[in-house]
């Protein structure tokens, strides 16, 4: 079937909408998350991580795309929240391994508390594994999977930098 335009633009109104209430709904819900992890020593880093995240691009891309096949949008949030951290988490060793010190015009994680404890952040928010095993114990599977590859590519990402092959 050959469409000659979109039903919908990103522009238009109801997108608009949707995006924003998403977003809102995934603050709160990540928000909510940082509630359990409160009494951790590591918590002040851990929320100065999380305040500085992006636009949530990659939740809201999972709540669509399985709001688009029928899932509940309630029950996927626990998916989305998972991919947002272990994204997150991602930057934080990403940012030590390129020794990056902004993210997103903040200082990072590394620069501002040191390797060590920037590591333990990244690990704290790798909690997401929990999160994808709550939603499907398959998409733990998959989600496990990914972040070995994930690992094997900024390995072969670092030593080709660094001349390491």
């Amino acid at each position: 079937m050959i469409y000659d335009h979109a039903a919908l633009e990103y522009n238009e109104p109801p997108y608009q909408e949707y995006i924003e209430a998403t977003r809102k709904e995934l603050e709160a819900e990540i928000w909510s998350l940082f509630q359990k992890v409160a009494n951790l020593k590591l918590n002040k880093k851990i929320f100065y991580m999380l305040q500085t995240r992006g636009k949530l691009l990659r939740p809201t891309l999972v709540l669509l795309s399985g709001q688009s096949v029928g899932a509940s949008k309630e029950r996927l949030k626990k998916l989305a929240l998972a991919v947002e951290l272990l994204h997150e988490a991602t930057l934080v060793h990403d940012d030590i391994l390129d020794n990056d010190k902004f993210r997103r015009n903040s200082v990072a994680v590394h620069a501002k508390w040191g390797v060590r404890d920037a590591n333990l952040v990244g690990d704290a928010l790798a909690r997401a594994f929990t999160l994808a095993a709550e939603y499907d114990q398959e998409i733990a599977k998959v989600v496990s999977q990914a972040c070995l590859l994930l690992c094997d590519g900024e390995y072969i990402d670092t030593s080709t930098k660094f001349g390491v092959v």
